[in-house]
């Protein structure tokens, strides 16, 4: 019987619950206005792209030089194969998104000169070499450069970096550059840095792979060189790096080299700065000569020559080697095979990588990497970031499933026919005609929103609990009614068979 009743309870509240929930569902689905839009995700993605100039090919990268101190964005790797790029001043915002530049050749140097210094405060007006040329008050970010080639000839002082030749109050972050910088140079101040030549800031979490070449041409003239698997020379901080550096120095002057940077100096005299080199991982080695009876052959696995100590060091690892020679008549190079052949071996691009031809030299087994291609990514969920519209392109986008980067793809607006404009618009009017209501009878369309479910549900759900509550009290009162029938029952049946014993 208890179980009846309790039976019969529960099925009164889904009778008087699951109606309504039906009906609230109902009526909103009937009543709720499509919004063609994006999701909350892609409208914060949509105000993103707002911010910045999109950046699709070779003629958009060109068109910064208009505009160097704006903010820009990447949509997708760009391959420089074939063409040849001038260093970039730069003074904005450049955002990689996870993208990259291939096959950037760089054989030139920037139009204008900033001072540098060496050890003795001496300041020279330098000119610069790199993917970026001159980089000021800058932020870049999330960018990378596979199979970069910097190969510079040039009389006077000249320093070379990978992203940027030069660099001041800027910051690179979360980059990676892989490729060859060499300058052979006629100068008194001149050296190479794997990601910048010389300057101030901070560079971040990325990864820098580098060949680098320095071959001084006088050699008559004692100048101040400098080579770092980050930076050559200046007052750059440094955290979270990977740096492999493979370098090749030939000097008749002044040598600093280092794992992390060739000389650490705050500039000018009166300046001060503390920064830090933190958690950065140094591999690889500097062959170098120093051609001079009054030798210094600073070659370290941290800093070449510390001039000014005021950093935090700690959590680095090094794998580095220092290798000094002592033959001055040949310049020290990766390769010095006169005829070399190569046998090719082609990498594949599924991402994280990119594809890329690895050769390797018959004669002396030298490796180097180049023909890079983009990354082969494998979007999903792909949603329309930027409806098309007449005279405007749309954007597409998707997560890649396996690397997790933004994959963007620029998509064409397409008009209706005539004949399909005609159809819909037949339509319509029959549709208007058939189901139209007297003016008395219409009522305004009411926009229900998510938050209305939501409320209904909360409501209905709240209800479902308060009605079995009621239920189980009012089981739990039955329960107890009746155990204590039994337990007068039991009481009373025991009194009678007590009187019975003793008649």
């Amino acid at each position: 019987m208890m179980f009846k009743a309790a039976g019969i309870i529960l099925a009164m509240v889904v009778a008087v619950t699951v109606p309504a929930f039906i009906a609230s569902a109902s009526d909103n689905f009937e009543e709720e206005e499509l919004i063609v839009g994006a999701s909350p995700k892609l409208v914060e993605k949509t105000d993103d792209l707002n911010d910045y100039t999109l950046i699709y090919t070779y003629e958009d990268m060109e068109q910064i030089r208009k505009a160097p101190s704006g903010s820009y964005k990447l949509m997708n790797d760009i391959d420089f194969a074939g063409k040849t790029w001038k260093p970039l001043d730069f003074s904005g915002t450049f955002d990689g998104s996870g993208f990259a530049v291939l096959n950037c050749t760089v054989d030139s140097v920037t139009s204008d000169t900033r001072l540098t210094y060496d050890g003795n405060m001496i300041d020279y007006d330098t000119v610069f070499a790199g993917f970026f040329g001159i980089v000021e008050n800058a932020e870049i970010k999330n960018f990378s450069l596979y199979g970069l080639n910097v190969d510079v000839h040039v009389k006077g002082e000249c320093f070379a970096g990978g992203m940027a030749g030069y660099m001041d109050e800027s910051v690179i972050e979360n980059c990676t550059i892989e490729g060859t910088v060499s300058l052979y140079v006629d100068g008194k101040q001149i050296g190479t840095g794997g990601a910048a030549g010389f300057g101030n800031g901070e560079i971040l979490n990325c990864t820098i792979d580098t060949t680098q070449i320095c071959v001084d041409e006088n050699v008559d003239q004692k100048d101040e060189q400098f080579m770092g698997g980050a930076y050559a020379d200046g007052y750059i901080s440094l955290a979270r790096n990977y740096i492999t550096i493979r370098g090749f120095d030939s000097d008749h002057g002044y040598v600093h080299d280092g794992g992390l940077c060739g000389m650490f100096i705050v500039y000018p005299e009166d300046n001060y700065y503390y920064g830090f080199f933190t958690d950065n991982s140094v591999t690889g080695f500097i062959t170098f000569f120093e051609d001079n009876e009054d030798r210094r052959a600073y070659c370290e696995r941290g800093i070449g020559e510390d001039m000014s100590e005021t950093y935090d060091a700690w959590g680095n690892e090094y794998d580095f080697e220092a290798d000094e020679r002592f033959e001055y008549d040949e310049d020290l190079l990766p390769h010095t095979c006169e005829n070399p052949t190569y046998t090719k071996e082609e990498k594949s691009g599924i991402c994280p990588d990119y594809g890329h031809t690895e050769y390797t030299c018959d004669l002396c087994g030298y490796t180097y990497n180049a023909d890079y291609t983009a990354s082969i990514h494998t979007p999903i969920g792909v949603e329309t970031l930027v409806p098309a519209a007449e005279g405007a392109e749309g954007i597409d986008a998707g997560k890649c499933a396996l690397c997790g980067i933004t994959i963007y793809e620029k998509t064409e607006y397409v008009p209706e026919t005539a004949s399909e404009t005609t159809a819909a618009e037949t339509t319509v009017a029959a549709e208007q005609t058939t189901v139209a209501e007297p003016e008395t009878t219409t009522r305004p369309q009411v926009n229900h929103t998510g938050s209305n479910v939501a409320a209904r549900i909360i409501v209905i759900a709240a209800i479902v609990v308060v009605v079995a509550l009621i239920a189980v009290i009012i089981i739990v009162s039955i329960l107890k009614k009746r155990e204590k029938e039994r337990l007068r029952r039991m009481k009373a049946e025991r009194r009678r068979a007590r009187k019975t014993v003793r008649k």
